[in-house]
């Protein structure tokens, strides 16, 4: 069975409402991975991720990530593994998440849309978009999967316009709007219409927004030779640091891009912002209720910061040694052995990078035992089970998972899966014909294990 991300419920979840409402639209163009590949509302070629979050003491969080990567013309290398990294690391932090991965024009403007009717009045909002992006006469635009661009009617028509974006959020009546673009690569469409200028347009920063750009305003930016864009990788770091306020962070995410690019790539950024944001506080923090570290809330003076750290090194190296985080991730547990999120990463390692499913299972049951009520971890733990062969575990696993999300295709597919290989073939279409509900982009992979 492929376990990729096969996420295609577009349907995102209320959380806890209250203060300000961050619309963080970090639109990128780079990929997105960990157990997907493909997406707009599902599947591999185009799915739609719902990351149920916890809410924190303070803040509801909803974001929407979109990833495009499988262009006919020019294809990317990383937009899907920056999407699906972001969105992951966004729910650890405590963001209600929509994944959108290789998304055509109907399904990105599907997404916003259901984005803007999630987002609250007291939200943070989020919108991360990896991908290629482009201007035309001072407008910027995300490029759909699918899109054919030969003329500016066509980008108008094929296209997604930022201000679309920013349109939704101001509906939903956000004080607070962060847009982040890393749209800005080596643009294919350039070759066949030459009016087109390079890089994206600077944009004035509506009142109480920020808006990030991967480099400076007509410039080009790096896709990345490892697994994130350089501005993905950097910015995915800093996110995870305990106690930094969002200007300052996006300060050190400057300095660390230069760095990495030998000075030939330089964030940019337009701020309106009147207030503070942080993405981790620590129990230090005046007034503080509780710890909100991804997303989880920690009672004060019940961890241990050196764990933190290890697991923040375990983050950061899992992508060029999975290995090593699994040594940091051992030591994490070690000094916090309460820590969910430090189990289900481990699990989520072990599972998607090395392959060792059976591995997987202890620490995915651990973050589950700690945390029952998180629909992440019950869908993953399932997803373990179903891969190991344990098909009544991971039904029931899946179920509670369900429980909570009901509109979660994904969810819906993996029971099919688990039913058919039970034999309970009735049941198997039930589930199959829900998922395909939810997102037509199952249709081929239900079809398959039918024939089975």
């Amino acid at each position: 069975m492929d376990h990729k991300r096969v996420l295609f419920s577009i349907k995102a979840f209320t959380i806890n409402k209250a203060f300000t409402i961050i619309a963080f639209i970090v639109i990128f163009l780079s990929p997105f991975g960990f157990l997907g590949n493909a997406v707009v509302f599902a599947g591999r070629s185009l799915h739609v991720v719902e990351l149920k979050a916890v809410p924190d003491s303070a803040l509801g969080r909803v974001a929407l990530v979109i990833g495009n990567s499988k262009y006919a013309l020019h294809p990317l290398r990383n937009p899907e593994n920056d999407a699906y990294d972001m969105a992951s690391t966004l729910e650890e932090l405590g963001f209600q998440t929509i994944l959108a991965l290789n998304a055509n024009q109907k399904q990105m403007l599907q997404s916003i849309d259901k984005f803007s009717q999630q987002l609250g009045k007291e939200d943070v909002g989020l919108f991360f978009f990896a991908g290629h992006g482009m201007q035309l006469s001072g407008t910027n635009y995300l490029i759909p999967i699918g899109a054919k661009i030969k003329s500016g009617t066509n980008v108008q028509r094929s296209a997604v316009s930022v201000d679309l974006v920013l349109e939704a959020m101001e509906r939903a009546g956000n004080p607070l709007n962060i847009i982040i673009l890393d749209a800005c690569r080596n643009n294919p469409f350039l070759r066949s219409y030459s009016p087109v200028n390079s890089g994206l347009a600077e944009m004035n920063a509506p009142s109480g927004s920020l808006i990030c750009y991967a480099t400076a305003p007509g410039s080009v930016a790096s896709d990345g030779r490892g697994r994130n864009g350089v501005f993905t990788h950097c910015l995915l770091r800093h996110m995870k640091t305990t106690d930094m306020e969002l200007s300052r962070m996006m300060k050190k995410v400057r300095m660390d891009v230069r760095k990495t690019t030998s000075e030939t790539q330089t964030p940019w950024e337009a701020s309106s912002l009147t207030g503070d944001f942080y993405f981790i506080r620590s129990q230090s923090d005046p007034g503080a209720g509780f710890v909100p570290y991804h997303g989880i809330p920690i009672v004060p003076g019940s961890v241990n910061n050196r764990g933190f750290e290890y697991l923040h090194k375990a983050m950061s190296v899992r992508s060029k040694s999975p290995q090593q985080a699994i040594v940091y991730l051992k030591r994490a547990i070690d000094m916090n052995p309460n820590d969910a999120e430090a189990h289900h990463l481990m699990g989520a390692i072990y599972f998607k990078d090395l392959k060792k499913y059976h591995k997987s299972v202890p620490p995915f049951r651990k973050a589950v035992d700690l945390f029952p009520d998180k629909r992440l971890f019950l869908n993953d733990l399932g997803r373990a089970y179903l891969q190991i062969g344990q098909k009544p575990e991971a039904i029931r696993f899946l179920k509670q998972s369900l429980d909570r999300e009901l509109d979660r295709a994904e969810t819906h597919y993996l029971l099919g899966v688990a039913y058919n290989r039970l034999g309970s073939h009735s049941l198997a279409v039930k589930f199959f014909n829900r998922a395909v509900v939810l997102d037509d982009t199952y249709r081929a992979k239900v079809s398959k294990h039918i024939k089975e």
